[in-house]
């Protein structure tokens, strides 16, 4: 997210169209480089989010269960083994993914001698810790996305204060560039600020639906192909 706050402002002075808009957005003020590191360092997370949702779809086609030596292996110990052997076989990329780690809990549960007749329980627990660890993952994210439109609100106030520290009755046609220049502070900062902040909510919306959705595969894959098994 630095790197890119960096990169974005070294090309501000090259641009060759919306120069003068952009520096007058992004550069104005102190208040404006916080706020457009902020949501560098928010998006920056987003995308290394998103990233990650290719992988996790991707183990879906490595199918586990449908190894035809675990439906004819008849002991159960053997059958785990089995089920063992082949989560370790995965391409490492793979084995990082979300399914996979639930097959390695379930042999792990399974392995300490517990019954099958509580893995149900199990599964739905293992799904309740994942659904609390993408929760807790997109903390930092919340935090951004709040303080993002605080620092707006702060430049709004810095902003008329300096409109009107720079009032003078007796010389008001000569302070009004000054008054003015307070104005656009306090209008811009708030500008920027809500636009970026509603950026990062839509993004941010949009990745955590796709990682829901992934917990929500991978509980139907425990249910209906691990437990059954």
């Amino acid at each position: 997210g630095t790197a890119v706050t960096v990169a974005f402002y070294a090309l501000i002075p090259v641009l060759p169209l919306q120069r003068e808009f952009m520096q007058r957005y992004f550069c104005s003020h102190w208040i404006l480089y916080a706020t457009t590191w902020l949501f560098a360092m928010g998006l920056a997370i987003l995308v290394v989010k998103a990233l990650i949702i290719p992988r996790e779809r991707s183990a879906f086609a490595f199918n586990l269960v449908r190894n035809p030596n675990l439906r004819q292996e008849s002991d159960r110990g053997r059958r785990l083994e089995l089920l063992e052997r082949s989560v370790a076989s995965l391409p490492p990329r793979v084995r990082r993914s979300e399914l996979a780690r639930r097959y390695s809990d379930v042999c792990e549960y399974l392995s300490a001698r517990h019954g099958e007749s509580s893995l149900e329980d199990h599964l739905k627990y293992l799904h309740e810790v994942a659904g609390e660890r993408l929760h807790d993952s997109y903390a930092l994210i919340r935090t951004i996305t709040w303080a993002i439109p605080i620092l707006g609100f702060l430049g709004t106030v810095i902003g008329i204060t300096m409109a009107i520290a720079n009032i003078t009755p007796d010389q008001l046609e000569k302070s009004m560039s000054e008054i003015t220049g307070g104005l656009a502070v306090a209008f811009d900062t708030t500008a920027l600020s809500l636009s970026l902040s509603m950026i990062l909510f839509f993004v941010s919306f949009v990745v955590e639906r796709a990682e829901q959705q992934i917990l929500s595969r991978v509980e139907v894959a425990g249910m209906r192909e691990i437990a059954p098994l």
